[in-house]
């Protein structure tokens, strides 16, 4: 694949927004979306095939891009190696602080390993139950903020428990609001500010075959309140609704485009819709601090690659993508993560867990400073310290600390 930097833009005066038609999927929600910035606007310019790198090597010219190579370092939870603290299911559970701190929630028993930097098990924080400093329901809402203090978003209790850094004693508790009919959705990360959410229009909240389905970055404060309007507002994830035996579901669409926000060094915010290689950068006011920005050859989607989509699905969701219109083309990128540099690392490849895959770095100047390869089953997590941070799903979890190599 080929790539080129866009032109920079100086950023026009809201209001701003930017529009996506209607109609990829019969009973598709969202009727019709937009980005809006409080201050500046992402500009999605149309992608254009065969693009190249500009200001480059003849080499990365030609599409030849540096490789970066991974050198594993550290592994935690091979039950062959001896280790004797194992993990369920931590795909996504994994993060790491300033000091090289590991975290890793066991979501199975509602508890956080936390690990030195070298892999010594230091304390576990949390046990299941409704009390403070418990745990029901955490998920991927567990992030090492301000201070190195740890930060824990139960969803089923709707509260953020915050732990001291060094004793991880229960510092505060905050009860996270609901924004009308939206409920927080996904906790983002923490700035001086509050704490940064995603907000969603639940499913059960939805009304109509078509209607207008939005995603919200929104700060809560320490006391627990919605901080003004929305940082941003990107389309939610497109979905469609297929009705079988078993009544109405709400599905991803076949290579659907879908929104994402992540936390970047000194409280930025990374924001992204996964149609282009386009990514807004804004601070926990919701003003304009940057972008990246780049061109790509967008990859068709196959009959082949539609097969593969509908393995295992009930007929009536056949019947529903079949006769629905549907994207020509594959997103951009799968996910991207922020490293402490505030370098975008983007998958470019979506893939089963048997295979490898790609991740393109692009520098805060959208310069292509090479591409990694990460072999089958591991799933990056964080990236920071020039180390990579990621969950081996080859058989039973584990947590793989990796030395990048240029």
């Amino acid at each position: 694949m080929y790539y080129r930097f866009k032109q920079k833009q100086s950023a026009p005066q809201p209001p701003h927004t930017l529009e996506r038609p209607s109609g990829l999927i019969g009973g598709t929600l969202l009727a019709q979306t937009r980005i809006a910035l409080k201050v500046g606007v992402l500009l999605v310019v149309p992608l254009m095939a065969g693009a190249i790198l500009s200001g480059c090597t003849d080499k990365e010219a030609a599409g030849v891009l540096p490789q970066i190579g991974l050198v594993e370092m550290l592994r935690l939870g091979d039950e062959s190696a001896g280790d004797t603290v194992l993990f369920g299911w931590i795909d996504g559970f994994v993060t790491v602080d300033g000091a090289g701190r590991i975290f890793v929630g066991e979501t199975q028993e509602a508890k956080i390993y936390v690990f030195s930097a070298t892999g010594e098990l230091l304390t576990v924080v949390g046990q299941p139950g409704e009390g403070p400093g418990e745990f029901k329901q955490f998920g991927r809402y567990m992030r090492a903020g301000l201070g190195d203090s740890l930060y824990v978003y139960d969803f089923s209790q709707e509260r953020v428990s915050v732990f001291e850094p060094e004793s991880f004693a229960l510092a505060y508790v905050v009860r996270v609001p609901r924004d009308v009919q939206y409920s927080p959705n996904r906790f983002i990360g923490v700035a001086n500010a509050g704490f940064v959410f995603n907000y969603l229009l639940p499913f059960w909240g939805r009304s109509g075959e078509e209607m207008e389905v939005e995603t919200r970055v929104v700060v809560v404060d320490r006391q627990g309140r919605i901080k003004g309007t929305p940082l941003i507002t990107l389309p939610a994830l497109e979905e469609f609704i297929a009705t079988g035996p078993s009544g109405a579901s709400s599905l991803s669409v076949p290579f659907g485009r879908a929104p994402f926000v992540r936390m970047g060094p000194g409280q930025s915010v990374y924001t992204g819709w996964n149609e282009s290689l386009d990514i807004a950068i804004i601070d926990a006011t919701g003003l304009t601090r940057g972008s990246i920005s780049l061109e790509h050859e967008p990859v068709s989607v196959t009959a082949a690659d539609i097969d593969k989509w509908l393995e295992g699905r009930g007929s009536f969701i056949r019947d529903a993508v079949l006769q629905s219109d549907r994207h020509d083309t594959k997103p951009a990128y799968d996910d991207f993560l922020v490293d402490d540099l505030g370098q975008v690392w983007f998958k470019t490849t979506r893939s089963a867990v048997t295979a490898a895959t790609e991740w393109l770095l692009v520098d805060t100047d959208s310069r292509v400073r090479g591409t990694l390869t990460a072999p089958p089953g591991i799933r990056l997590q964080a990236i920071r310290g020039g180390r990579v941070y990621a969950v081996d799903r080859t058989g039973s979890h584990a947590v793989v600390v990796y030395k990048l190599e240029d």
